[in-house]
């Protein structure tokens, strides 16, 4: 899958190795560096093992698989997260900070504009964002 020059140079420059993982909030994938993976490997040694918390950071790690590229820079991605996302031919990626999700543009486009709908209907910005 290609990814955008401008979104390919920024995950090479903060991350070597992308891990990428079937979301628990919807039909996407979510993908991070390794160090999130880490983080969620030290937070799962702290956890009861009974707990819902526990269960969901040990369902990420166990689903979590590290994505390669090919010598043109195309990501190469598990089929079985691209129909968990139903990708296609194409994705989009969505920058959410410490993470990024893979989904389909179609599904990307109507969270987009059901947010701006949802927003436009309060007509107000969303607390601590200076002109949104």
């Amino acid at each position: 899958m290609s990814v955008p020059a401008q979104f390919r140079a920024a995950l090479v420059e903060q991350t070597p190795v992308i891990v990428a993982y079937r979301s628990f909030q919807g039909p996407w994938i979510e993908a991070s560096g390794l160090d999130r993976m880490q983080k969620f490997a030290e937070e799962l040694d702290t956890l009861d093992e009974a707990s819902e918390r526990y269960e969901f950071v040990a369902a990420i790690l166990a689903d979590a698989r590290q994505l390669g590229w090919d010598e043109t820079g195309r990501m190469v991605v598990p089929q079985d997260l691209l129909d968990h996302a139903g990708i296609g031919e194409e994705a989009a990626f969505v920058g959410q900070g410490k993470f990024f999700q893979i989904r389909d543009p179609a599904q990307q486009r109507a969270a987009v504009d059901g947010a701006i709908a949802r927003r436009s209907q309060t007509k107000k910005a969303p607390t601590g964002e200076a002109g949104a």
